[in-house]
């Protein structure tokens, strides 16, 4: 339920939407009737929120399904049937419609009148009560030499102080079914460029804040994201995630032109002189993936088209470097360094300042949670900034927001506004301080199953969805020996992630771990009869076993560095894991009898996420190369390494094949992410999924024992933007 305020009236998130007497909600994914929760079937929602998004438009049948049942054939009695549902929940008449007309043959049309719900004043802070749903995100290795973070929960405590200077309540701006992000103001703030995927691909719009006339300045289908805008409001930089590398375009309009061919999230100087821009891959807009890999720098490159230069070096300041923007006097390049190791599970982040000739390096802010996209305001002397706690995401008072930090570091943060249970991202302050923009959005994970033809390695069937509950992460699949069972890892309401196993037979879903604890990595014994996974247990790093049978779990391995991305080898004797030392990823190989590790891969390179060949022969790796990154195998022993993928683009293998022949893995090539396998050799790949969708991700591709079907996880961002005003000088 949405919670009440100090007088008993109730609060919904800024995105819900008012219907006469009932009120629908879709941060909350919920729909309230004379204020009582209706019970409704989560497609019945997605319909009613795809058919609001689309007021007094024909929405046909066919685009419904493409919106709602993207990820599964369906007949016409599965919409009928939803359609049914909110009739009744709503109290309408299909022959006398108030709310849903119907189009015969040919779909529906939403004809009710949909009014923002008024703001109502939130409650202080130690009365806020647990808020309804949870954060859709969770800290978790991202496979890939990327590494996932966190963007933005927010640990509400004694310490958190109260607004200084609050924002008005945030005005939806768009009103997209699908996502609009990286929202940045024009040079006077009267404008709001961003990036909208309505066409089925990333392009560049710009609209008036206060309404008026929209412009869509790209039209290539060239996955556009991230677009900033020259001082003189003339022209505007952007990402383009499907040919990489930063463009810039006149702002009405026209022909884009290449700065660089590497590089993305660029920010325009004030002075107009330089773009800086952050290196090290683009991975996704998913809000678990907030930051590229260990090997991420800043740069700086000319509007004029010269040659770039790095202004920082991969690990120097130490952390991921990302989120570059600039100070009022275009004399300071403002970023964040997230510092986080695969060991600890811990995460600090600290906000730099450097010269745009990389002169100058200065340390700010550090706290123990993530600073992400943070800004300057106009004087420079204050950052405003998502926050963001690793704790947090197990604390059922974890909420978001945007806040105000001082540049020296001192006092605690002061809310602006915050955002609830919704996830904001993309933060932008207008020049004069005056309005503040970013997206809020909403995350789904599923796990899905592809049918493959086991002789021809190729897909046999559509894609099923193996879990009902999306509205967290399910990831990592693990198959059992008998490919009966399905070992994944899930993130849960007040809790970290836990060990979950889905039975293929039955459809049931039943959950392995529980506690305050992080439990990953989970893989299957050679019996089928125990799971062996990493934990951290009180400040204790351990590999822990679980057997079904008896029901009880044993410590294999304590202080153990294996914790993320340790799995076992074929033949269950090993454990394969990999450390970030110094800015590098190392692969090791552990007995669980808790042995010496011995180190397979070189000193002098950074690789990671090692996957064991079912014939414990081999083990691919993943190498950094350019903006993404490569697969590469080495004998199960160490040796030398033969790099397979080399594509441009991120290359993220996960296992192999049931006769050891292909490695299956995850691999985002031309804006989209798709499930791909590769040759050992590295002679010959398949693309075996059809995403064209730079909102949704595929990860973990877990190949069956019997070779006849693909797990993985799909993943999927939506939001929009909402413009607050700032009251006051920020």
């Amino acid at each position: 339920m949405p919670h009440e305020g100090r007088d008993g009236t109730v609060i919904f998130s800024p995105r819900a939407r008012r219907v006469e007497d009932w009120v629908v909600d879709p941060e909350i994914f919920q729909v309230f009737r004379n204020g009582e929760a209706v019970a409704l079937e989560p497609r019945a929602v997605r319909v009613l929120l795809y058919l609001m998004d689309n007021p007094r438009r024909l929405v046909t049948k066919e685009e419904l399904f493409e919106s709602v049942w993207s990820d599964t054939a369906v007949t016409d009695n599965a919409l009928t049937r939803a359609v049914a549902q909110l009739r009744k929940a709503l109290g309408d008449d299909a022959k006398q419609p108030r709310y849903i007309e119907t189009v015969p043959t040919q779909g529906y049309r939403f004809i009710g009148i949909a009014e923002p719900v008024p703001a109502v004043e939130a409650p202080p802070a130690a009365s806020v009560p647990e808020p309804v749903r949870a954060p859709p995100v969770w800290l978790l290795a991202a496979s890939g030499v990327g590494l996932v973070l966190l963007a933005g929960a927010l640990l509400r405590g004694p310490g958190s102080s109260r607004p200084a200077s609050p924002a008005s309540p945030p005005v939806q701006l768009t009103t997209s079914a699908g996502l609009d992000v990286s929202p940045t103001f024009s040079p006077d703030g009267a404008q709001l460029a961003y990036a909208s995927d309505r066409s089925g691909s990333f392009e560049i719009y710009v609209r008036p804040v206060s309404g008026g006339r929209e412009v869509q300045v790209t039209s290539d289908a060239g996955q556009n994201i991230f677009p900033t805008w020259s001082p003189d409001g003339q022209r505007i930089a952007y990402y383009s995630a499907k040919s990489g590398g930063i463009r810039v375009v006149p702002a009405l309009g026209g022909t884009s032109v290449m700065l660089t061919d590497f590089g993305c999230e660029p920010a325009w100087s004030p002075d107009g002189k330089w773009i800086a821009f952050r290196a090290g891959g683009f991975q996704t807009l998913a809000p678990t993936e907030a930051i590229a890999g260990l090997g991420s720098s800043i740069w700086v490159v000319s509007p004029d088209g010269s040659t770039p230069r790095a202004v920082t070096k991969p690990w120097t300041p130490p952390g991921i470097h990302g989120a570059p923007s600039w100070s009022p006097n275009s004399r300071q390049i403002l970023f964040s360094a997230i510092e986080w190791t695969n060991q600890s599970l811990e995460q600090r982040a600290t906000v730099w300042t450097v010269g745009p000739d990389g002169t100058g390096l200065e340390r700010h802010i550090t706290r123990p949670n993530g600073l992400t996209r943070p800004r300057f305001t106009p004087d420079g002397k204050h950052v405003i900034a998502l926050g963001g706690s690793v704790s947090a995401l197990s604390r059922k008072d974890a909420d978001f927001g945007v806040f105000r930090y001082d540049l020296d570091g001192t006092g605690e943060p002061q809310e602006i506004v915050r955002t609830g249970a919704s996830l904001p991202r993309d933060l932008a302050i207008s020049a004069d301080g005056k309005r503040m923009a970013y997206s809020i959005t909403t995350f789904t994970s599923s796990l899905m199953g592809l049918p493959i033809d086991a002789p021809t390695h190729l897909p046999s069937g559509p894609l099923v969805p193996l879990v009902a509950d999306t509205s967290y992460r399910n990831t990592m699949p693990s198959f059992s020996p008998d490919g009966r069972k399905i070992a994944f890892l899930a993130r849960r309401r007040g809790a970290l992630a836990d060990v979950m196993v889905f039975d293929r037979e039955s459809g049931a879903t039943t959950q392995v771990t529980t506690g305050p604890y992080a439990d990953l990595s989970a893989s299957w014994t050679p019996d089928g009869a125990s799971i062996v996974y990493s934990s951290k247990r009180e400040g204790r790093k351990e590999v822990r076993q679980f057997t079904f049978a008896t029901g009880h779990e044993i410590v294999r391995m304590t202080d153990s560095v294996a914790l993320l991305g340790g799995r076992l080898s074929g033949d269950g004797r090993y454990i394969l894991y990999q450390l970030a030392e110094g800015g590098r990823l190392g692969v090791y190989r552990q007995s669980l009898d808790g042995s010496k590790p011995v180190r397979l891969t070189p000193d002098s390179i950074s690789a990671g996420f090692p996957a064991a060949s079912r014939d414990s022969k081999w083990i691919a790796v993943e190498l950094p190369s350019g903006d993404g990154n490569s697969i590469a195998v080495l004998p199960f022993e160490g040796g030398p390494l033969e790099t397979i993928v080399n594509d441009r683009g991120q290359n993220w293998s996960y296992s192999w094949s049931r006769d050891s022949s292909r490695i299956a893995f995850a691999g985002l090539r031309d804006g989209a992410w798709n499930v791909w396998w590769v040759t050992r050799d590295g002679k010959q790949q398949k693309r075996l999924t059809d995403n064209q969708f730079l909102r949704k991700f595929m990860r973990y591709p877990e190949w069956s024992p019997e070779g006849d079907m693909i797990v993985f996880e799909l993943g999927e961002t939506k939001g929009n933007i909402f413009v607050s005003e700032l009251q006051g000088s920020p």
